[in-house]
């Protein structure tokens, strides 16, 4: 198992392991100068992931991004976006997985009517006035008095436009990042955003995978799985006939093979499973172990 960082099981279906089971571990370390910075609720700054981040976890829990496109919208400042992945489940499976994120990103000036986006931007800039005045902190910046009102509805517009502005040059890609986002966090729980001392650790993601070399091993019907499996792959693969294929496994070994492989953790061992079974039913969020 692994010592101390955000722990990532991306697996959707209840784990049934067996023997020919293999658990692979990845680190995957992210920094925080290539995430977006965001503002925090507690005064910190708070980060939100970049698409590269994305891509990294993405790639390490087994995702992948197979199509991303538009959707059509009755308005050109509406945007949707879609976003198909795949994931392999520990069963060898490929599930499917499509997530959408919409922008409204309408407003008065522009378009007679604010969208979404606007409001939400608003909506951010007042709360952080309110707790400013809640807890009387000092105006820092550019902020205006707080006993000035007028002069506050005039700064938080001015923030969030500004914030709009921002978002609006980039639009197409916020909402393709933030599909793909929908995507991994379903999978892998990965929170909105993190604040920069949880960079100083990584995200461990774990990972099932059949083994057909353990399989073999094995012997018995386990052993004909493998062989089964593996003629399937070199028939799709390869264009080979299953007479061409069958003469190729009859010298299949699995003696001294010189794979090198990810990092084994687990042989997958009742215990184990057990222990690894239990540690996916409880985690509902990415954690920092102490």
């Amino acid at each position: 198992m692994p010592t101390s960082g955000h722990m990532v099981v991306p697996w959707e279906e209840k784990i049934h392991l067996t023997p020919v089971h293999r658990i692979q571990r990845a680190q995957v370390w992210l920094d925080p100068e290539h995430a977006h910075w965001m503002s925090g609720k507690s005064g910190e700054r708070d980060l939100m992931l970049s698409k590269t981040q994305l891509e990294a976890i993405s790639e390490a829990a087994g995702i992948e991004f197979i199509e991303s496109s538009p959707l059509p919208t009755e308005h050109p400042a509406k945007i949707v976006w879609q976003v198909r992945g795949v994931i392999e489940g520990a069963d060898g499976k490929k599930k499917e997985i499509v997530r959408t994120y919409p922008l409204d990103m309408r407003t008065k000036e522009r378009d007679g009517v604010d969208g979404g986006y606007i409001l939400l931007a608003r909506q951010r800039q007042r709360e952080k006035y309110e707790k400013t005045k809640r807890y009387k902190n000092n105006p820092s910046g550019d902020q205006p008095p707080l006993s000035n009102e007028k002069a506050w509805e005039e700064y938080i517009e001015r923030k969030a436009m500004a914030d709009w502005t921002m978002t609006f040059r980039h639009a197409e890609s916020r909402a393709e990042t933030g599909a793909q986002l929908r995507i991994i966090r379903s999978k892998c729980r990965i929170r909105n955003t993190y604040q920069e001392k949880e960079f100083e650790q990584p995200c461990v993601v774990y990972r099932a995978e059949v083994d057909v070399t353990r399989a073999l091993q094995a012997g018995g019907p386990m052993a004909e799985m493998a062989f089964k499996l593996m003629g399937a792959a070199m028939t799709r693969s390869f264009g080979l006939t299953e007479t061409a294929v069958a003469g190729l496994l009859e010298g299949v070994t699995t003696a001294g093979n010189g794979v090198v492989e990810q990092e084994d953790l687990l042989n997958a061992t009742d215990k184990e499973i057990e222990d690894l079974e239990k540690i996916n039913s409880k985690i509902h969020n990415l954690k920092i172990n102490g």
